[in-house]
């Protein structure tokens, strides 16, 4: 099913802000905080002055990160605060850092401001930069349902660049913890806070119809997945985008189906308390065991009591995806494991698929490929 295709556009723009910049690290913490919770913000905000103000003209509002009250007005902290004197509607947000929330009311340099249209403000010695990303997701999403009520929401998750998408979306940037697509192993806890602050902004403001895209690791499009499975009081129709071969079709995540045409070969190791699910659909068997064979010889000896290898030639529609991910969470709840570990190499829309049936299961332990033929533990998934 394509009828959601035309979402994609390279003009479209995402959920965004522009944050005045400043040289100081919290501000680059801040930035990625915001990114990784889908409130894009500039790379580079040294840009010319026509560049600023059609980035804030195409944003949700502004942010002054101020830790000086005096300010240039060809630096883009200046440039941001007289656009905002002259266009009074756009709604900001204040940060302070050394300087008094109170001073700013006082001094010349920002008396102009409208003041009016403050929407929050936070003194940083006070917060870190993780509790203001997650308060400015709450206030400007909560600003921007209330405004568009859109009848479809679009989430992208990307670990490189935001795809386009058409129409205002969350672009989950995670960009900021990858590098030559491999990911920072400390991204993880990160990635699953945001996506529970994403989760708990899409329940709260009753979003009933969500798109999902996700182009990123397997264990993020998992991870996703299990912050918003089948038990999360959320969107009532959700689907997926499964891009391959550059066909994008979609994936209706409320399919039911059984008809996964699997069978399921266990080896008995007869030793250890886990148990090891080994998934073969995108790549073929013997390419996809060498290296899990490697990395259990060499890390799981003692601890796996049964591999269990799956094997298909792709999922051609949303039924079959539907039944795969039944049969997984099938798999996992008669395991008996303490751990299971899963190796896979599978679309990421499937592991998406696979996170949503996670609830009252075994830990799952992901991993990632290091190059093409080593793994490596990723995160640990508990739902």
């Amino acid at each position: 099913m394509n009828e959601f295709e035309p979402i994609y556009h390279p003009e479209s723009r995402p959920l965004s802000v522009w944050l005045a910049p400043s040289s100081k690290l919290a501000r680059a913490d801040l930035a990625r905080e915001c990114r990784i919770r889908g409130l894009l913000t500039e790379r580079d905000p040294s840009q010319a002055p026509s560049e600023i103000r059609e980035s804030i003209a195409a944003s949700q509002g502004v942010i002054l990160y101020i830790d000086s009250l005096k300010v240039m007005v060809n630096q883009p902290l200046g440039v941001a605060i007289q656009y905002l004197q002259q266009h009074r509607e756009i709604p900001w947000w204040l940060i302070c850092d050394g300087v008094e929330i109170a001073e700013v009311y006082e001094s010349e340099t920002f008396k102009h401001l409208p003041f009016e249209q403050l929407q929050q403000s936070w003194q940083l010695d006070q917060h870190n930069p993780i509790g203001i990303a997650q308060q400015l997701l709450k206030s400007i999403f909560r600003r921007f349902i209330r405004q568009t009520n859109p009848s479809w929401l679009s989430l992208l998750a990307v670990s490189q660049n935001p795809a386009p998408a058409a129409g205002t979306h969350l672009a989950l940037d995670w960009s900021d913890w990858t590098k030559d697509y491999t990911i920072n192993p400390a991204a993880w806890p990160a990635i699953q806070q945001a996506m529970l602050d994403v989760k708990n902004v899409i329940v709260e403001q009753a979003v009933k119809r969500l798109l999902i895209l996700p182009q990123v690791h397997l264990t993020a499009a998992m991870l996703i997945g299990a912050v918003i499975n089948e038990r999360v009081a959320g969107p009532a129709q959700m689907w997926v985008a499964n891009s391959f071969n550059n066909v994008l079709t979609w994936w209706d995540c409320n399919d039911q189906a059984t008809a996964h045409g699997i069978t399921p070969k266990a080896t008995e190791l007869n030793h250890g308390p886990d148990v090891s699910m080994e998934w073969a659909i995108t790549q073929p068997a013997a390419k996809v065991q060498l290296p899990i064979e490697r990395y259990l010889a060499q890390h799981l000896t003692d601890r796996v009591k049964q591999r269990t290898l799956y094997t298909r030639e792709g999922i051609e529609h949303s039924k079959r995806a539907s039944a795969v991910a039944q049969l997984f969470r099938s798999e996992l709840l008669a395991s008996q494991a303490d751990v299971v570990h899963c190796f896979a190499a599978i679309p990421a829309a499937l592991a998406l698929c696979f996170g949503r049936k996670l609830n009252a299961c075994p830990p799952i332990q992901c991993y990632e490929l290091k190059g093409y033929d080593d793994y490596k533990p990723s995160w640990l998934i508990k739902a």
